[in-house]
């Protein structure tokens, strides 16, 4: 058994979920949050931190964290293909 973990967005649980059920298959999911591979402005986080007003009111207009998905699966060692 090989055990597979994915992180999807939130949106696409019930889309991702539906192929994946089938009687050999163990699935589990949990909620989770992330931000993908948006970039991290340091520069306003340091303005912010010695009191920019300006620098906090633009981080605070946008989520540092998004909801996603982290779902694990659990998969016969036939249906894993190898990577030698």
């Amino acid at each position: 058994m090989k055990e597979v973990m994915a992180i999807i967005r939130f949106n696409m649980m019930n889309v991702t979920s539906g192929h994946w059920l089938t009687p050999d298959l163990f699935i589990n999911h949990a909620e989770s949050n992330g931000r993908g591979k948006a970039a991290v402005d340091y520069f306003l986080i340091q303005g912010a931190e010695t009191g920019h007003e300006e620098a906090a009111a633009q981080l605070s207009a946008s989520p540092k964290l998004i909801p996603k998905r982290l779902i694990t699966l659990v998969v016969p060692d036939d249906q894993v293909p190898n990577r030698d």
